[in-house]
């Protein structure tokens, strides 16, 4: 099964000639709701950034445009910047002139940063609230004088439901951006009467360059689903009755069911995967199971962002082997995992060995041997491996510290962060 596009779910689809805008439409999730949209007849406003090909980042608004009318649909690509609320508003009335009114906005844009508190800088909160909550509330507040006009009005934010468990609170800038869309949304339903006022949130990870580039890189991305499923979940939200459907904060996987779509093995990034990443925000399991996966999921972080933390695991392991014994200079243990300390600095060093045994302890070590033997982890051994095999071809020795600590150097600051934001027990 394609799950792009599913014929049972834009068949005769209500939004068809209908209009919509939707922000962040140059990749990942909010493209693939827009292709949807013009697969599902109707006429598409997109608003991103990316104009150009950009360095790092695949996709475009215009290659996004280009998908939306070969699937059937009107496109119309807006570049500006979600911060700007006067751009913003120019976009919309723009949409609105060119398809005679605006049936739909889709709130998507959203900028990633699981930083603490602590360590968040002024300048990073900036860009994260100016993009997810004065971005959102600029769409939204241009938005509802065309929407209010419409006998099929939607507003779709993807944002979570508020779930109040602590644990979800480590990452609290970022969280209190997502639940403060959600929150925007959900206000809406309350005081827009005929405007259906929705939010959609996956229960795993989504295969975006966000998830890529902050939360894992491939290891990562081989976990998790495709952008498809999303927008599969907002075409059955977005073809229900506004005045009847809204409210409501729903999980992805949830609507689905509810629409009678549970084979999901389509959406699956790698074919045939079973072991998916839980999403932010989402409890899959009791409190009790989570606290025997806790060092399984930190442990499983940490590799999984090999592409910026290079050698940030050696090993896991409850003593020192026969290979630390020849470089005790480079690894110092850091609960049971080894981490370079003269990169982090005494103090973050501490902290994250407070956390890591806090976890190592409520899991046990069968958890830990599980972690172990983790292709996330055994993959991050043959990639050191090939590293160190470079290093030789290069004229250093296999180990290089000082070939080590370039790899090392520009992510180790950040990696009490990276921890805490996705501390599962505290």
């Amino acid at each position: 099964m394609e799950p792009a596009v599913r014929a049972d779910l834009v068949k005769d689809h209500p939004l068809k000639g209908r209009a919509a805008f939707v922000t962040g439409a140059s990749r990942g999730i909010g493209a693939a709701i827009a292709v949807a949209l013009g697969a599902a007849g109707a006429k598409v406003a997109l608003f991103a950034k990316t104009g150009e090909p950009h360095p790092k980042l695949p996709g475009t608004l215009y290659e996004t445009a280009k998908l939306v009318e070969e699937a059937g649909g009107q496109a119309l690509p807006i570049v500006g910047d979600l911060r700007d609320a006067e751009a913003v508003g120019e976009a919309v009335d723009t949409a609105a002139a060119a398809f005679g009114g605006l049936d739909v906005c889709v709130n998507n844009a959203s900028a990633l940063d699981l930083t603490g508190i602590g360590e968040l800088s002024l300048k990073k909160f900036d860009l994260i609230a100016g993009v997810n909550l004065r971005g959102t509330f600029a769409s939204i507040s241009a938005a509802l004088p065309y929407l209010r006009g419409s006998d099929h009005a939607h507003l779709l934010t993807v944002s979570p439901p508020l779930n109040t468990d602590k644990r979800w609170f480590s990452g609290g800038p970022y969280t209190a951006t997502k639940y403060g869309m959600t929150i925007m949304t959900l206000g809406a339903s309350e005081t827009e009467p005929g405007i259906g006022a929705n939010c959609l949130w996956p229960k795993t990870t989504i295969a975006t360059a966000a998830v890529e580039f902050a939360l894992g890189g491939q290891p990562m991305l081989d976990r998790s689903r495709k952008p498809e499923i999303v927008a599969d979940a907002a075409l059955a939200v977005l073809a229900r009755d506004p005045n009847t459907y809204t409210g409501n904060a729903v999980l992805v996987e949830d609507l689905l069911a509810e629409e009678g779509i549970t084979d999901l093995d389509g959406y699956a990034v790698v074919p045939g995967q079973t072991d998916f990443q839980p999403d932010i925000y989402v409890d899959l399991q009791p409190r009790e199971v989570l606290a025997g996966q806790a060092v399984h999921r930190v442990l499983l972080l940490l590799p999984a962002v090999s592409d910026l933390l290079g050698d940030v695991v050696d090993h896991v392991s409850g003593g020192r082997g026969e290979d630390d014994r020849d470089d005790q200079r480079h690894d110092a243990p850091i609960g049971r995992i080894r981490l370079p300390p003269s990169d982090l600095g005494t103090r973050a060093h501490d902290r994250v060995a407070a956390r890591v045994d806090r976890l190592a302890d409520a899991a046990g070590v069968d958890a830990l041997a599980a972690v172990e033997e983790h292709p996330v982890l055994a993959g991050h051994r043959r990639d050191e491996q090939d590293h160190r095999e470079r290093d030789r071809h290069r004229g250093g020795e296999p180990g290089d510290d000082r070939r080590i600590r370039q790899r090392q150097a520009p992510a180790l600051a950040r990696l009490p962060a990276v921890v805490r934001g996705f501390e599962v027990v505290r």
